[in-house]
């Protein structure tokens, strides 16, 4: 008799007793549980962030108190799976701040390996967590990687989060999807070494949020300058809300923050495994979590269905700089710097050409501003010059350059090899970038600009571990 068959039969017989054999009801999920051995199944492991101790034993890395319904529920897995049967189903305190709400994945997971209908159980209400969650309509995920930004020591090696992209009419429109970010709460007040020390020896608390994705790309594309690799993940739609319930779990949950191993990246992989339980990404990062080789695991995972790169504001400049002449880049930096006016620039220039200095100098002009706000409404009224005389010039292709390039899965069209075949095919991909100077994803058009930056960088990760 299967153990799914011998909870039927006991919940069956529990289920005709009187209303006050409740415990017997729930006592009967904590058998089959316990029978089932599930608080040993790299599901639960994965729920909890439970890790072999050095000296055996387990615990989780979790530093929350209030992540955990049994007092010993940090190193006692079984402990807190029986816990968290007995609160779920019982009713107790606000609707709100019931178990069942505060603790969705774990539920889900529960009721997917025992089989049982809560409604028969107890009838709670989670209005804040269903509201959330249907504001978010998780479809997908995609795995974002910022290239490195110097100015930062917690971002000197790259960052990651994931952009989770809702499965309604919003699904083609990824920057107002929802990113989810895990970092360090800092004190703002801390020097240098301070920081350093804490963020080494795990002085500073780490905490996940989600904010619109929009804003991250404002902050690390625009502001910071910093290129972005968008990787979307093969999850499907059931996955990426596991995960997502998870995330609604974790939003009150601290764990303590370690630059070189339980960072941003480490804890992207956590939640990975969350999603499909019985991935091992996290094992081989114990002693140092580097973003782009935790990037490297997810794609030797067979894990990411495509690829897309972000140019930052500063390489789109360096590329169409690169297609001017050195006189058109000069008078570029005149007209910016209000050396010349607009109307100086002579009709002698051929049209395109005059475009093409035109939309250089709009775009290097709103870049200084994002650098430094406090010019930007000196420029307003350049920016509004320069405009006006491109719009009078006859030459179609305003869209100076693609600012993303995608790599899908090999075979697909106008889209470089995919994962699977990039190890073996990539020197090819470098060697038509050398040839045409385009790389292999700018699609045939118009434009003014052509092409769009050189999105491999030889001394930056695209999928491609050692290039």
């Amino acid at each position: 008799m299967t153990i799914r068959t011998g909870l039927s039969l006991l919940l069956l017989c529990v289920f005709t007793a009187p209303a006050s054999a409740e415990p017997d009801r729930t006592e009967a999920l904590v058998t089959a549980a316990m029978e089932a051995e599930l608080h040993r199944s790299p599901g639960w492991y994965a729920l909890m962030h439970y890790k072999s101790g050095l000296l055996g034993g387990l615990e989780s890395e979790a530093d929350g108190a209030d992540f955990f319904l049994h007092p010993d529920g940090k190193t006692d897995a079984l402990g807190e799976l029986s816990a968290t049967l007995r609160a779920i189903v019982t009713p107790v305190g606000e609707p709100g701040d019931h178990p069942l709400c505060r603790f969705p994945a774990r539920y889900h997971w529960l009721q997917q390996q025992l089989d049982f209908d809560i409604a028969e159980l107890i009838d709670v209400r989670c209005e804040e967590y269903e509201e959330w969650f249907d504001t978010i309509r998780p479809g997908s995920a995609t795995l974002i990687f910022p290239a490195a930004y110097i100015n930062s020591p917690a971002s000197m090696f790259g960052h990651t989060l994931l952009r989770i992209d809702p499965d309604d009419h919003r699904k083609d429109s990824p920057l107002v999807a929802h990113a989810l970010n895990y970092a360090a709460d800092a004190d703002p007040r801390d020097n240098t070494i301070s920081f350093s020390m804490k963020g080494l020896l795990g002085g500073y608390p780490g905490t996940f949020s989600l904010v619109p994705y929009y804003e991250k790309i404002r902050e690390y594309s625009d502001i910071e300058n910093r290129d972005i690799w968008e990787y979307r993940l093969d999850f499907d739609r059931e996955e990426v809300r596991q995960l997502m319930r998870h995330a609604w779990e974790l939003r009150p949950i601290h764990f303590d923050y370690y630059f070189l191993t339980e960072n941003c990246s480490y804890h992207m992989l956590s939640l990975m495994e969350v999603a499909r339980p019985g991935l091992d990404l996290t094992s081989p990062f114990q002693v140092k979590a580097i973003p782009a080789d935790t990037v490297r695991a997810v794609e030797e995972a067979g894990l990411i269905e495509e690829a897309t790169y972000r140019a930052s504001g500063t390489r789109l400049l360096e590329h169409r700089a690169a297609q001017l002449s050195d006189q058109e880049n000069s008078l570029v930096k005149r007209l910016v710097d209000a050396d010349i006016a607009v109307a100086d620039v002579g009709e002698d220039i051929d049209e395109r050409r005059r475009a093409m200095i035109f939309e250089q100098a709009y775009d290097y002009a709103r870049f200084l501003a994002t650098a430094d706000p406090t010019v930007r409404d000196a420029r307003a009224s350049l920016n509004w010059q320069l405009l006006a005389a491109r719009s009078e010039i006859p030459v179609t292709g305003v869209c100076a350059c693609h600012r993303t390039c995608s790599q899908g899965r090999a075979g697909a069209q106008n889209s470089a090899p995919g994962p699977r075949r990039w190890q073996r095919r990539r020197r090819g991909l470098h060697a038509v970038q050398a040839q045409t100077g385009l790389p292999r994803c700018a699609r045939p058009a118009t434009r003014l600009f052509t092409g769009c930056p050189d999105q491999l960088p030889r001394s930056q990760l695209h999928l491609h571990p050692g290039s």
